[in-house]
């Protein structure tokens, strides 16, 4: 979506970006890992698509000075991975990022802190099954019994934090920790969850 565009011009530039939507606005500084909102959840979920008339809608890159995060002005302050996470699942109504082979076995590199991201249905039994073994987005549909637009929700707001790993990419030495993993107490509390919500 149009924040995650602006997160990634600002990082590079090394300076941070302003959002503008109306009277709406979002400051994102990359470095800090944080952003400011000041727009209601209506207004952050036209952000977070591209279907959005060009005259309502600016963006900018500033110096951090010129646009602090302000914890003690207006609007709330969030860690950028949480709102990263939320305008992913607002922008993906259902749909995989556009090219995403929905038949090619995926895996997590680690799981996502979900105790601090907006919750999404099923999504404990997604992360403890794509952790530990690959998985497509369809696959793990049929396997959890989810709806496939969950599934897909859940997918993109991984990807969008950078959490997805193709099945061949994933290194021996992640390889041996998930084994390793899927051997001690970890694994048996993952199964414990996924029994929970079965």
């Amino acid at each position: 979506g149009r924040l995650l565009e602006a997160e990634k011009k600002a990082r590079k530039q090394n300076k941070n970006a302003v959002l503008r939507l109306g009277s709406g606005r979002i400051t994102i500084d990359p470095e800090q890992g944080l952003a400011q909102v000041r727009m209601g959840d209506y207004q952050l979920r036209e952000v977070s698509s591209f279907m959005l008339e060009k005259e309502s809608y600016k963006q900018e890159f500033v110096s951090r000075k010129a646009a602090p995060i302000d914890v003690k002005g207006k609007g709330r302050v969030v860690t950028l991975r949480s709102l990263v996470w939320k305008t992913a699942l607002y922008a993906a109504r259902g749909k995989v990022p556009a090219g995403t082979n929905m038949d090619e076995p995926v895996q997590l590199s680690r799981w996502p802190n979900l105790t601090r991201l907006l919750l999404i249905p099923g999504a404990v039994r997604m992360s403890a099954l794509w952790t530990i073994q690959a998985a497509s987005v369809n696959g793990l549909a049929q396997q959890l019994k989810l709806p496939l637009q969950d599934v897909a929700n859940f997918y993109s707001a991984v990807h969008a934090l950078d959490l997805v790993t193709a099945a061949k990419d994933v290194t021996p030495a992640a390889k041996q920790k998930k084994q390793e993993t899927a051997k001690g107490g970890i694994f048996r509390r993952i199964l414990k969850r996924l029994k929970a919500f079965t």
